[in-house]
């Protein structure tokens, strides 16, 4: 994946090997969090095989906004913006994923300006209010070829 990537495709091949150092390889069974709305994101993580839910409590009861497929992005937004999940992301069955943890996350940014550029240009931060007030976020995405971020 970090092969054919949008976010990675633009590193030389050293460089791809460095940034893929900083994962871990994850499985995770079908049920399981991986980010919490109200809770700060722990990592980004990249869906390798498996599906993932996106959901969001309203009134106490939780609904299903989206599904992520294999090449998804998920918890940048949070980290991002330093500020909590709007959504819960969770394995719909069971799935892999490549996980980057936020220190590292934050050094590929500061090491790897590209990566940020990407993020930035084809994804807009939540609404700061929606996140202290829990107001449902609007969906925006980028998808490019397998590449979906939310």
């Amino acid at each position: 994946l970090l092969d054919t990537s949008e976010l990675f495709s633009p590193f030389e091949a050293e460089a791809r090997k460095e940034i893929a150092a900083g994962f871990a390889f994850i499985e995770v069974s079908a049920d399981t969090a991986i980010l919490r709305q109200g809770q700060e994101a722990d990592a980004l993580y990249v869906l390798l095989a498996g599906d993932l839910m996106v959901s969001q409590q309203h009134e106490g009861a939780s609904e299903e906004i989206d599904r992520l497929e294999v090449g998804a992005i998920c918890g940048q937004a949070a980290l991002l913006a330093a500020s909590e999940a709007t959504a819960t992301v969770s394995a719909a069955r069971k799935s892999w994923l490549l996980k980057l943890p936020a220190a590292d996350f934050r050094r590929l940014i500061m090491t790897h300006p590209r990566v940020l550029a990407f993020l930035s240009e084809h994804y807009r931060l939540p609404d700061q209010s929606q996140v202290v007030t829990g107001a449902r976020p609007k969906r925006d995405s980028y998808t490019s070829g397998n590449l979906r971020i939310i």
